[in-house]
Protein backbone atom coordinates (compact mmCIF):
# COMPACT_ATOMS: atom_id res chain seq x y z
CA UNK A 1 0.00 0.00 0.00
CA UNK A 2 1.32 3.50 -0.69
CA UNK A 3 -0.24 7.19 0.55
CA UNK A 4 -2.79 8.27 -0.87
CA UNK A 5 -2.25 11.55 -2.60
CA UNK A 6 -5.86 12.71 -1.50
CA UNK A 7 -6.85 13.10 1.77
CA UNK A 8 -10.33 10.67 0.69
CA UNK A 9 -8.89 8.37 -1.22
CA UNK A 10 -7.90 5.00 0.29
CA UNK A 11 -5.31 3.53 -2.78
CA UNK A 12 -4.21 -0.34 -3.32
CA UNK A 13 -1.36 -1.23 -5.56
CA UNK A 14 -1.16 -4.31 -7.77
CA UNK A 15 0.21 -5.80 -10.82
CA UNK A 16 3.34 -7.13 -12.68
CA UNK A 17 6.01 -5.56 -15.01
CA UNK A 18 3.99 -4.95 -17.89
CA UNK A 19 1.07 -3.31 -16.26
CA UNK A 20 0.44 -1.73 -12.56
CA UNK A 21 -3.34 -1.35 -11.26
CA UNK A 22 -3.89 1.29 -8.67
CA UNK A 23 -7.36 0.77 -7.27
CA UNK A 24 -8.60 3.96 -5.69
CA UNK A 25 -11.62 3.57 -3.35
CA UNK A 26 -13.12 6.98 -1.89
CA UNK A 27 -15.49 7.72 0.85
CA UNK A 28 -18.43 8.03 -1.82
CA UNK A 29 -17.58 3.95 -2.42
CA UNK A 30 -16.66 5.24 -6.27
CA UNK A 31 -14.00 2.55 -7.36
CA UNK A 32 -11.73 4.18 -10.39
CA UNK A 33 -8.71 1.76 -11.46
CA UNK A 34 -5.67 4.00 -13.14
CA UNK A 35 -3.61 1.41 -15.50
CA UNK A 36 0.02 1.99 -15.25
CA UNK A 37 1.27 0.59 -19.16
CA UNK A 38 4.32 0.68 -20.93
CA UNK A 39 4.50 3.31 -23.65
CA UNK A 40 6.81 5.08 -25.47
CA UNK A 41 7.59 8.75 -25.00
CA UNK A 42 9.60 11.34 -26.49
CA UNK A 43 12.43 12.44 -23.90
CA UNK A 44 13.30 16.42 -23.76
CA UNK A 45 15.85 18.47 -21.95
CA UNK A 46 13.67 20.92 -19.56
CA UNK A 47 15.25 23.81 -21.62
CA UNK A 48 13.81 22.86 -25.07
CA UNK A 49 10.53 20.51 -23.46
CA UNK A 50 7.80 24.08 -23.97
CA UNK A 51 8.91 24.16 -27.60
CA UNK A 52 8.67 20.06 -27.95
CA UNK A 53 4.92 20.28 -26.51
CA UNK A 54 3.98 22.41 -28.46
CA UNK A 55 5.09 20.68 -31.61
CA UNK A 56 3.73 17.45 -30.76
CA UNK A 57 0.07 19.31 -30.02
CA UNK A 58 0.59 20.63 -33.68
CA UNK A 59 1.49 17.44 -35.15
CA UNK A 60 -1.23 15.60 -33.37
CA UNK A 61 1.39 13.22 -31.81
CA UNK A 62 0.81 13.87 -27.81
CA UNK A 63 -0.94 11.11 -26.37
CA UNK A 64 -3.73 12.53 -23.77
CA UNK A 65 -4.82 9.54 -22.17
CA UNK A 66 -1.41 9.12 -20.67
CA UNK A 67 0.53 11.68 -17.93
CA UNK A 68 3.11 13.64 -18.55
CA UNK A 69 6.40 12.60 -16.78
CA UNK A 70 9.09 14.28 -15.49
CA UNK A 71 13.13 13.37 -13.51
CA UNK A 72 15.38 16.42 -12.78
CA UNK A 73 16.70 16.71 -16.16
CA UNK A 74 13.97 15.43 -18.27
CA UNK A 75 10.14 15.38 -19.98
CA UNK A 76 8.95 12.49 -21.00
CA UNK A 77 5.95 13.40 -23.30
CA UNK A 78 4.05 10.16 -24.34
CA UNK A 79 3.33 9.19 -28.17
CA UNK A 80 0.91 8.32 -30.04
CA UNK A 81 2.50 7.27 -33.31
CA UNK A 82 5.68 6.29 -32.73
CA UNK A 83 6.47 6.68 -36.88
CA UNK A 84 5.23 10.41 -36.81
CA UNK A 85 7.99 11.29 -34.55
CA UNK A 86 10.80 11.46 -37.45
CA UNK A 87 10.20 15.02 -38.67
CA UNK A 88 10.11 16.40 -35.57
CA UNK A 89 13.70 14.80 -34.54
CA UNK A 90 14.95 16.52 -37.18
CA UNK A 91 13.85 20.17 -36.35
CA UNK A 92 15.78 19.67 -32.99
CA UNK A 93 18.86 18.73 -34.32
CA UNK A 94 19.07 15.35 -32.89
CA UNK A 95 18.45 16.62 -29.30
CA UNK A 96 15.26 14.21 -28.67
CA UNK A 97 15.28 10.69 -27.90
CA UNK A 98 12.29 8.16 -27.70
CA UNK A 99 11.86 5.42 -24.55
CA UNK A 100 9.70 3.10 -23.37
CA UNK A 101 8.44 3.01 -20.16
CA UNK A 102 5.48 2.83 -17.59
CA UNK A 103 3.08 5.53 -17.89
CA UNK A 104 -0.15 5.96 -16.18
CA UNK A 105 -3.09 6.72 -18.28
CA UNK A 106 -5.37 9.32 -17.02
CA UNK A 107 -8.81 8.87 -15.82
CA UNK A 108 -9.44 5.14 -16.07
CA UNK A 109 -12.39 3.99 -14.66
CA UNK A 110 -13.79 0.89 -13.60
CA UNK A 111 -16.33 0.69 -16.44
CA UNK A 112 -13.29 1.21 -19.35
CA UNK A 113 -14.52 -1.54 -21.57
CA UNK A 114 -11.34 -3.44 -21.20
CA UNK A 115 -11.29 -3.52 -17.80
CA UNK A 116 -15.42 -4.64 -18.21
CA UNK A 117 -14.14 -7.16 -20.34
CA UNK A 118 -12.04 -9.01 -17.78
CA UNK A 119 -15.50 -9.75 -15.90
CA UNK A 120 -17.37 -11.60 -18.92
CA UNK A 121 -13.67 -13.05 -20.89
CA UNK A 122 -11.05 -15.78 -20.05
CA UNK A 123 -7.40 -14.52 -20.45
CA UNK A 124 -7.29 -16.30 -23.69
CA UNK A 125 -10.60 -14.39 -24.89
CA UNK A 126 -9.30 -11.16 -23.84
CA UNK A 127 -5.96 -11.96 -26.19
CA UNK A 128 -8.28 -12.76 -29.16
CA UNK A 129 -9.90 -10.06 -28.78
CA UNK A 130 -6.68 -7.73 -28.83
CA UNK A 131 -7.84 -5.76 -31.71
CA UNK A 132 -10.48 -4.19 -30.06
CA UNK A 133 -12.59 -1.74 -32.24
CA UNK A 134 -12.17 1.25 -34.98
CA UNK A 135 -14.95 4.19 -33.60
CA UNK A 136 -16.13 6.68 -35.76
CA UNK A 137 -17.94 9.17 -33.83
CA UNK A 138 -20.62 7.86 -32.77
CA UNK A 139 -20.49 4.53 -34.21
CA UNK A 140 -17.90 1.58 -32.93
CA UNK A 141 -17.57 -1.24 -35.03
CA UNK A 142 -15.91 -4.14 -33.39
CA UNK A 143 -14.03 -7.44 -34.84
CA UNK A 144 -14.70 -10.47 -33.46
CA UNK A 145 -13.38 -14.12 -34.08
CA UNK A 146 -15.81 -17.00 -34.36
CA UNK A 147 -15.04 -18.16 -30.76
CA UNK A 148 -16.63 -14.86 -29.57
CA UNK A 149 -19.81 -15.25 -31.25
CA UNK A 150 -21.62 -16.41 -28.01
CA UNK A 151 -20.60 -13.33 -26.24
CA UNK A 152 -20.94 -10.47 -28.38
CA UNK A 153 -23.91 -8.69 -27.33
CA UNK A 154 -22.25 -8.85 -23.89
CA UNK A 155 -19.20 -7.59 -25.06
CA UNK A 156 -21.18 -5.10 -27.24
CA UNK A 157 -23.33 -3.38 -23.98
CA UNK A 158 -20.04 -3.13 -21.94
CA UNK A 159 -18.41 -0.68 -24.89
CA UNK A 160 -21.70 1.27 -25.53
CA UNK A 161 -21.58 1.87 -21.76
CA UNK A 162 -18.15 2.59 -21.30
CA UNK A 163 -17.71 5.60 -24.34
CA UNK A 164 -20.42 8.72 -23.91
CA UNK A 165 -19.94 9.34 -27.41
CA UNK A 166 -21.26 6.17 -28.86
CA UNK A 167 -25.02 5.23 -29.63
CA UNK A 168 -23.85 2.20 -32.27
CA UNK A 169 -22.26 -0.55 -31.83
CA UNK A 170 -21.79 -2.66 -35.48
CA UNK A 171 -19.42 -5.61 -36.17
CA UNK A 172 -17.57 -6.68 -39.12
CA UNK A 173 -19.08 -9.37 -41.24
CA UNK A 174 -16.54 -9.75 -43.72
CA UNK A 175 -12.68 -8.55 -45.16
CA UNK A 176 -13.11 -5.31 -46.87
CA UNK A 177 -13.51 -6.04 -50.66
CA UNK A 178 -14.26 -4.88 -54.11
CA UNK A 179 -12.86 -1.78 -56.19
CA UNK A 180 -15.16 0.48 -53.44
CA UNK A 181 -12.82 -1.28 -50.53
CA UNK A 182 -16.38 -1.28 -48.66
CA UNK A 183 -17.01 -4.21 -45.27
CA UNK A 184 -20.23 -5.83 -44.79
CA UNK A 185 -21.13 -5.15 -41.17
CA UNK A 186 -23.74 -6.29 -38.61
CA UNK A 187 -25.88 -4.50 -35.93
CA UNK A 188 -25.27 -5.44 -32.37
CA UNK A 189 -26.62 -2.56 -30.11
CA UNK A 190 -27.87 0.83 -29.48
CA UNK A 191 -29.48 3.04 -32.10
CA UNK A 192 -29.87 1.44 -35.54
CA UNK A 193 -27.95 3.60 -37.76
CA UNK A 194 -25.28 2.20 -40.44
CA UNK A 195 -24.42 6.71 -40.76
CA UNK A 196 -21.38 7.89 -38.81
CA UNK A 197 -20.50 11.45 -37.54
CA UNK A 198 -16.77 11.70 -37.10
CA UNK A 199 -14.61 14.54 -36.18
CA UNK A 200 -10.79 14.97 -36.86
CA UNK A 201 -8.57 17.40 -36.90
CA UNK A 202 -11.25 20.27 -36.80
CA UNK A 203 -13.09 18.27 -39.68
CA UNK A 204 -16.74 16.49 -39.71
CA UNK A 205 -17.29 13.72 -41.53
CA UNK A 206 -20.53 11.78 -42.14
CA UNK A 207 -20.73 8.29 -44.26
CA UNK A 208 -22.38 5.35 -44.56
CA UNK A 209 -19.95 2.82 -42.98
CA UNK A 210 -21.44 0.05 -45.33
CA UNK A 211 -21.38 2.11 -48.86
CA UNK A 212 -17.92 3.65 -48.26
CA UNK A 213 -14.27 2.69 -46.81
CA UNK A 214 -12.80 5.34 -44.27
CA UNK A 215 -10.00 4.55 -42.14
CA UNK A 216 -9.69 6.63 -38.70
CA UNK A 217 -5.37 5.54 -39.19
CA UNK A 218 -4.76 8.03 -41.68
CA UNK A 219 -5.34 10.95 -39.39
CA UNK A 220 -1.86 11.47 -38.91
CA UNK A 221 -1.10 11.75 -42.73
CA UNK A 222 -3.88 13.82 -43.47
CA UNK A 223 -2.54 16.36 -40.73
CA UNK A 224 0.66 16.43 -41.78
CA UNK A 225 0.00 16.81 -45.47
CA UNK A 226 -2.47 19.38 -44.74
CA UNK A 227 0.24 21.22 -43.50
CA UNK A 228 2.63 21.13 -46.17
CA UNK A 229 0.50 22.53 -48.69
CA UNK A 230 1.37 26.51 -49.69
CA UNK A 231 -0.94 28.80 -50.13
CA UNK A 232 -2.49 28.92 -53.77
CA UNK A 233 -1.55 25.35 -54.52
CA UNK A 234 -3.46 23.04 -57.10
CA UNK A 235 -4.23 19.81 -55.04
CA UNK A 236 -5.36 16.86 -56.94
CA UNK A 237 -6.72 13.55 -54.49
CA UNK A 238 -7.78 10.69 -56.70
CA UNK A 239 -9.12 7.90 -54.48
CA UNK A 240 -10.60 10.65 -52.06
CA UNK A 241 -13.49 8.93 -50.44
CA UNK A 242 -15.73 11.14 -48.62
CA UNK A 243 -13.04 14.01 -48.94
CA UNK A 244 -10.98 13.30 -45.71
CA UNK A 245 -7.63 14.42 -47.37
CA UNK A 246 -9.33 17.11 -49.51
CA UNK A 247 -11.34 19.44 -47.41
CA UNK A 248 -8.58 19.09 -44.63
CA UNK A 249 -6.84 20.67 -47.04
CA UNK A 250 -8.62 23.02 -48.16
CA UNK A 251 -9.83 24.24 -45.00
CA UNK A 252 -6.35 25.12 -43.88
CA UNK A 253 -5.66 26.31 -47.12
CA UNK A 254 -8.79 28.23 -48.45
CA UNK A 255 -6.92 29.85 -51.37
CA UNK A 256 -5.88 26.40 -52.66
CA UNK A 257 -7.60 24.85 -55.49
CA UNK A 258 -8.05 21.01 -54.60
CA UNK A 259 -9.96 18.61 -57.06
CA UNK A 260 -10.44 15.28 -54.91
CA UNK A 261 -11.65 12.21 -57.60
CA UNK A 262 -13.93 9.07 -56.60
CA UNK A 263 -15.10 6.13 -58.65
CA UNK A 264 -17.56 5.24 -56.00
CA UNK A 265 -21.22 7.51 -56.42
CA UNK A 266 -22.01 6.66 -52.89
CA UNK A 267 -17.96 8.22 -51.92
CA UNK A 268 -18.73 11.30 -53.86
CA UNK A 269 -22.69 11.91 -52.55
CA UNK A 270 -20.64 11.73 -49.13
CA UNK A 271 -18.13 13.96 -49.84
CA UNK A 272 -20.50 16.96 -51.18
CA UNK A 273 -22.25 16.58 -48.09
CA UNK A 274 -18.91 17.03 -46.65
CA UNK A 275 -18.14 19.83 -48.36
CA UNK A 276 -21.10 21.79 -46.98
CA UNK A 277 -20.69 20.54 -43.49
CA UNK A 278 -16.74 21.96 -43.51
CA UNK A 279 -17.73 25.20 -46.07
CA UNK A 280 -14.63 23.80 -47.80
CA UNK A 281 -15.99 25.54 -51.02
CA UNK A 282 -12.67 25.03 -52.91
CA UNK A 283 -13.18 21.68 -53.52
CA UNK A 284 -14.34 19.68 -56.34
CA UNK A 285 -16.06 16.61 -55.77
CA UNK A 286 -16.07 14.69 -59.25
CA UNK A 287 -17.04 10.99 -60.08
CA UNK A 288 -14.93 9.33 -61.54
CA UNK A 289 -12.20 6.87 -62.71
CA UNK A 290 -8.39 8.30 -62.52
CA UNK A 291 -7.57 7.24 -65.60
CA UNK A 292 -10.15 8.53 -67.97
CA UNK A 293 -10.10 11.50 -65.85
CA UNK A 294 -6.61 12.48 -65.58
CA UNK A 295 -6.77 12.99 -69.67
CA UNK A 296 -9.08 16.10 -68.58
CA UNK A 297 -7.01 17.79 -65.87
CA UNK A 298 -3.19 17.61 -67.78
CA UNK A 299 -0.10 19.27 -66.25
CA UNK A 300 -2.50 20.97 -63.75
CA UNK A 301 -1.51 20.22 -60.39
CA UNK A 302 1.10 20.84 -57.74
CA UNK A 303 0.56 18.69 -55.56
CA UNK A 304 -0.92 15.00 -55.94
CA UNK A 305 -2.20 12.83 -53.15
CA UNK A 306 -2.14 8.93 -53.87
CA UNK A 307 -4.39 7.12 -50.79
CA UNK A 308 -4.65 3.71 -52.99
CA UNK A 309 -1.86 1.47 -50.68
CA UNK A 310 -2.82 -1.68 -52.73
CA UNK A 311 -2.63 -0.53 -56.10
CA UNK A 312 -1.61 3.61 -56.45
CA UNK A 313 1.71 2.47 -58.80
CA UNK A 314 -0.65 1.21 -61.13
CA UNK A 315 -1.74 4.70 -61.77
CA UNK A 316 1.91 6.47 -61.66
CA UNK A 317 1.14 7.32 -65.68
CA UNK A 318 -2.10 9.24 -64.28
CA UNK A 319 -0.48 11.00 -61.94
CA UNK A 320 2.62 12.36 -63.95
CA UNK A 321 0.36 13.24 -66.87
CA UNK A 322 -1.68 15.74 -64.51
CA UNK A 323 1.49 16.81 -62.66
CA UNK A 324 2.84 20.74 -63.57
CA UNK A 325 6.43 20.26 -64.69
CA UNK A 326 7.60 20.22 -61.27
CA UNK A 327 4.86 18.79 -58.40
CA UNK A 328 4.75 16.60 -55.45
CA UNK A 329 3.51 13.40 -55.15
CA UNK A 330 2.57 11.30 -51.66
CA UNK A 331 2.22 7.74 -52.89
CA UNK A 332 0.65 5.42 -50.26
CA UNK A 333 1.88 1.55 -50.66
CA UNK A 334 1.95 -1.69 -49.20
CA UNK A 335 5.08 -3.45 -49.35
CA UNK A 336 7.68 -6.36 -47.17
CA UNK A 337 8.97 -4.65 -44.56
CA UNK A 338 12.61 -4.92 -45.84
CA UNK A 339 11.91 -4.56 -49.46
CA UNK A 340 10.87 -0.25 -49.32
CA UNK A 341 13.78 -0.10 -51.72
CA UNK A 342 12.39 -2.12 -54.01
CA UNK A 343 9.13 1.32 -54.10
CA UNK A 344 11.45 3.55 -54.56
CA UNK A 345 13.79 1.78 -57.74
CA UNK A 346 10.01 1.61 -59.72
CA UNK A 347 9.26 5.22 -59.00
CA UNK A 348 13.11 5.73 -60.06
CA UNK A 349 12.41 3.82 -62.82
CA UNK A 350 9.33 4.90 -64.28
CA UNK A 351 10.74 8.55 -64.15
CA UNK A 352 13.74 7.61 -66.36
CA UNK A 353 11.22 5.68 -68.72
CA UNK A 354 8.82 9.14 -68.85
CA UNK A 355 11.65 11.64 -69.00
CA UNK A 356 11.20 13.13 -65.21
CA UNK A 357 13.65 13.34 -62.42
CA UNK A 358 13.00 12.32 -58.85
CA UNK A 359 13.85 13.53 -55.69
CA UNK A 360 12.57 11.57 -52.69
CA UNK A 361 11.42 14.31 -49.88
CA UNK A 362 10.46 11.84 -47.01
CA UNK A 363 9.30 8.45 -46.13
CA UNK A 364 7.06 7.04 -43.72
CA UNK A 365 5.49 3.69 -42.19
CA UNK A 366 2.28 4.44 -41.52
CA UNK A 367 1.16 1.17 -40.41
CA UNK A 368 1.02 -2.88 -39.87
CA UNK A 369 -0.67 -4.24 -41.90
CA UNK A 370 -0.12 -7.68 -41.59
CA UNK A 371 3.08 -10.01 -40.00
CA UNK A 372 4.89 -9.29 -42.94
CA UNK A 373 3.89 -6.09 -44.74
CA UNK A 374 3.66 -2.47 -44.07
CA UNK A 375 1.65 0.72 -45.33
CA UNK A 376 4.35 3.54 -46.16
CA UNK A 377 4.16 6.38 -47.68
CA UNK A 378 7.10 8.26 -49.89
CA UNK A 379 6.61 12.34 -50.57
CA UNK A 380 8.86 12.93 -53.75
CA UNK A 381 9.23 15.75 -56.09
CA UNK A 382 9.26 15.51 -59.84
CA UNK A 383 10.82 17.59 -62.37
CA UNK A 384 9.63 17.06 -66.10
CA UNK A 385 12.09 17.39 -69.13
CA UNK A 386 10.23 20.45 -70.19
CA UNK A 387 10.68 20.41 -74.24
CA UNK A 388 9.22 16.34 -74.07
CA UNK A 389 6.24 17.10 -71.74
CA UNK A 390 4.78 20.36 -73.88
CA UNK A 391 4.98 17.67 -76.84
CA UNK A 392 2.60 15.34 -75.25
Amino acid sequence: MRESSHPNELDLLFGCESEVKYIKLNFKNELAVDFMEKTTFVKAKKNIAENVRRQLLKLSLLDNSFTILSDSSYIYFPLKDQNGIQSLMGDFGGELKTVKKLGVRINRRADDYRYGLGSILTQKELKDFSSGYDAFGNIAVISLPDSLAEKENDIAKIILNSNKNLTTILKKAGPVKGVYRVRPVKYLLGKRTYIADYKENGCRFVFDVRRVFFSTRLAYERNRISNLVSHGETVMVPFAGIGPFAIEIAKKRPDADVVALELNKYGVYYMKKNIKINKANNVEAVLGDFHEASKGYRLMFDRIIMPLPKSSTVFLDDAIAVAKSTAVIHLYAFYEKDRINELKDEIIEHGKANKYKVTFLFERVVRTYSKSMIEVVLDYRIEKQNTVWAMQ
